[in-house]
């Protein structure tokens, strides 16, 4: 079986496979895992501040609610490796989808891993080394683009 992740989807993926024996390989897409390289670097981007914001309770929500188009062009425009494939119809229905104050807080709820997380997370991973082959994707320097795939195994901390 191959367990494939994607954004936060693979920092879950990264800790199954540190966790458990059973999977023959992983993929890891598009997201920095906490305390392994280059987290460090990842979290000091200036361009990812919204990791920060999401980390206080109640704040995006009061901050992004009647804004959420404004919001979101910002990441489609910013960290997206080609802003214009995501069409104007598909930006409306992602607005559509946060309308309400709920659904941001549901949609912010838990993005924002944790110096806590960062350090648990590499501290677990130390000394163990995977023979599974697994796929990190993503290389570009805009965060959120997925470039040309990098495969390596999802070995201990650099």
């Amino acid at each position: 079986m191959t367990l494939v992740g994607h954004d936060i989807g693979g920092m879950v993926v990264y800790a199954y496979l540190r966790a458990y024996q059973d999977l023959a390989r992983a993929v890891i897409m598009d997201v920095p895992v906490p305390g392994v390289a280059p987290w460090e670097e990842f979290v000091r981007e200036p361009y990812l501040w919204h990791f920060a914001l999401h980390s206080i309770a109640d704040l995006p929500e009061r901050l992004v609610q009647g804004r959420q188009e404004e919001y979101f062009d910002y990441f489609y425009t910013v960290l997206s490796a080609d802003p214009a494939k995501i069409t104007s119809e598909a930006r409306r229905a992602y607005v559509a989808a946060y309308a309400t104050g709920s659904a941001l807080l549901r949609g912010s709820t838990g993005t924002a891993p944790s110096t806590t997380t960062s350090r648990t997370t590499g501290e677990r991973a130390k000394g163990r080394t995977s023979p599974r082959p697994c796929s990190i994707c993503g290389e570009s320097r805009n965060a959120a683009a997925i470039s040309t795939p990098t495969w390596r195994g999802c070995g201990a901390p650099e």
